[in-house]
């Protein structure tokens, strides 16, 4: 079977279109506003549901052009029905990198559904080989009401990394780095109907004097809190560069619910609720500064302070507001059901170490796929820890994992965040994670790899046995090869039902892993389609984005030039990468090994000490890119050279 495909899915992006749209005759899908939302609303105008699909030229060819059949089925996972299969001639020219391409699915032709789930699903039409695949979700009006209704925003601001404590305001000047996240907490005000996906949410983060807006689609999490809460969490990271006022706006289906500032140059503690969390009817700089200075508090004078006359007033009003706003938390405290609390603490504490343990990964770049599918996996986690903790009867959940992609997008990071997971859930009894590869496994002596492949399942007890380049382990062309005996041990471990404290991810490259899986139907049967997850390759802007992250956390700065240019030369390394691309261990050994050197050497020869230049990364200090000459296959045989 052929696995090895010359494209990838680069990105799968939905929106709908009206019926007016649809029946238009010069109607262009292609000017639709694709984004990464996957709920849509089924108003009278709902023509159906558009498709972006970026395929990527894995051949890295400028002189071959691809030309590959896709099959796209679209599944209503709810009724696990197919609906409709369409076919896609994928021609990408030599001369790009990535093509995009589009699909419809009129109402006419597919049956809709309010609360269903549907599923687009890529396949190879010669080899059936799996491409990519997303879902999406459909709500109603008539079914669920406006839904600028169906969440009551009840508090939001800041959460500092670590701290469960609001605050309204934020330092990025401190010397510690600290991260942040942006929390809404809203209350399901949905009418009484059982929903397995709640509607998610829009978050847009508007940046101060800037046309910068980050845009991020959710779904909103339990909370716990009492009175259906639910909550909304979004890493922030201060930026050197983007100092003053920030707007935070919560959206559901288009329709703003919530909104509030945050100023980098203080810190304020508290969270914003009641009329400071209404959104702004149109964002302008200019009247959210006005509103982020009339809602914050003014401060106390101090003793050694002079007041002045006609102050006197002001501070008294401040003083009221401060004295109103303890005497409703103390009620609230007094008021509230401690029976309750005492009961369910300690889901409250599996709740509260989970959130953090999302915000780590969430907080990763990229890995939009892995992320969505974790969030699920955490959510069975926790439905099956309540479902023990009320008396009724387990049913199993599918450990055994497989970690699809190439080397240095964040297989072995997200493992060990899994890892602890699996032991706040009580699912693993410690949750570590012991790295082991084929030259790990493979003894110095013949037959001792059974041996081996034991001892790392013994240390792995209670943890994760995550084995690297696991496709490395079956080597088809050599029938000696003792990788086979590491395969059988790793099968037999795992049809023993007296072991079921640990749990085994494979991880390597898709095509050799896929192969692993067809000849060896014993990993099949034990990890399920759900449990294999697709790393893709890291973006152009993603590998830059990863690369200033280090450098910030790190206390280093780009000058101007040398930001151009270290964005040029990972755009060269991303258009020339090969199997072998090392992804974000790639900018870690490009920062590490060249730029950092290169710099300290200029530094240090200028005879330079000031702050400024032993943090500022100069133009001079980015490598440029280097080709690296294809090597020519030696001839077998004999050649003749022509006479001199």
């Amino acid at each position: 079977m052929k696995n090895d495909l010359p494209i990838s899915l680069f990105t799968l992006l939905f929106t709908d279109y009206s019926r007016k749209d649809y029946f238009q005759p010069t109607f262009d899908i292609s000017k639709l506003n694709y984004d990464l939302r996957q709920d849509f609303l089924i108003e009278k105008d709902f023509g159906g549901i558009a498709v972006e699909i970026s395929f990527g030229n894995l051949l890295h060819d400028k002189h071959r052009c691809i030309r590959q059949t896709v099959t796209a089925y679209l599944f209503d996972a709810t009724d696990r029905l197919l609906l409709l299969t369409n076919q896609i001639d994928v021609k990408i020219p030599a001369s790009s990198m990535e093509k995009a391409f589009y699909l419809f699915f009129p109402s006419t032709e597919v049956e809709f559904k309010s609360g269903h789930s549907y599923r687009l699903h890529l396949l190879d039409y010669e080899t059936g080989a799996y491409i990519g695949e997303q879902c999406f979700h459909l709500f109603s009006v008539n079914h669920l009401g406006q839904p600028e209704k169906w969440y009551e925003p009840c508090c939001a601001g800041l959460i500092a990394d670590g701290d469960n404590s609001y605050l309204r305001c934020c330092d990025a000047t401190s010397k510690e780095k600290q991260t942040y996240k942006i929390r809404f907490e809203i209350a399901d005000r949905i009418p009484g109907i059982s929903l397995d996906i709640h509607p998610e949410v829009e978050v847009r983060l508007y940046y101060p004097a800037s046309d910068r807006i980050d845009v991020t689609f959710i779904e909103p999490r339990y909370a716990y809190l009492g009175d259906f809460t639910y909550y909304v969490d979004i890493p922030f990271h201060p930026f050197d560069h983007f100092k003053g006022i920030y707007y935070v706006e919560l959206l559901c289906m288009d329709c703003p619910i919530a909104g509030f500032t945050f100023d980098t140059d203080e810190e304020i503690k508290g969270a914003w609720n009641l009329d400071n969390i209404l959104p702004v009817d149109d964002y302008d700089y200019a009247t959210v500064c006005r509103r982020h200075n009339l809602n914050l508090p003014k401060k106390a004078p101090s003793e050694n302070e002079d007041i002045e006359e006609d102050s006197n007033d002001d501070n008294d009003d401040c003083y009221k507001i401060l004295e109103d706003e303890f005497e409703a938390r103390l009620n609230a405290f007094i008021d509230r059901d401690d029976s309750s609390e005492d009961s369910d603490s300690s889901d409250d504490s599996y709740d509260s170490d989970n959130v953090n343990l999302l915000a780590e990964l969430d907080d990763l770049t990229g890995l939009q796929s892995v992320k969505e599918k974790i969030r699920v996996y955490d959510s069975v986690m926790r439905f099956t820890m309540l479902r023990a903790k009320r008396g009724l009867e387990m049913f199993p959940t599918p450990l055994h994992s497989m970690f699809l992609g190439s080397p240095g997008t964040g297989k072995t990071t997200v493992a060990k965040l899994m890892g602890q997971m699996l032991r706040r859930a009580g699912i693993l009894s410690s949750g570590h994670v012991i790295v082991k590869e084929r030259s790990t496994l493979i003894g110095q002596y013949y037959s001792s790899e059974g041996e081996k492949t034991r001892e790392a399942i013994e240390q792995a007890q209670g943890g994760i046995l995550f084995i690297d380049e696991a496709h490395s382990l079956f080597q088809p062309d050599d029938p000696k090869d003792p990788g086979r005996f590491v395969i059988e041990s790793l099968l037999t471990a795992l049809a023993d039902p007296t072991k079921d404290d640990w749990m085994l991810i494979l991880a390597g490259y898709p095509d050799g892993m896929i192969r692993l899986f067809d000849i060896n139907p014993g990993f099949k049967s034990r990890i399920p389609d759900s449990n294999i997850y697709t790393f893709e390759d890291f973006s152009e802007e993603q590998l830059m984005e990863i690369a200033e992250r280090y450098l910030y956390k790190k206390d280093f700065t780009l000058s101007p030039e040398a930001k151009e240019a270290l964005h040029n030369r990972l755009s060269y390394d991303y258009a020339h990468r090969d199997q072998k691309f090392g992804n974000a261990r790639h900018v870690m050994n490009l920062i590490q090994t060249e730029i950092l050197p290169t710099m300290a050497v200029r530094v240090m020869n200028a005879g330079l000490k000031d702050t400024a230049s032993l943090s500022e990364i100069q133009l001079s200090d980015i490598p440029m890119p280097t080709s690296v000459p294809t090597p020519r296959r030696k001839p077998i045989g004999f050649t003749c050279r022509p006479a001199i």
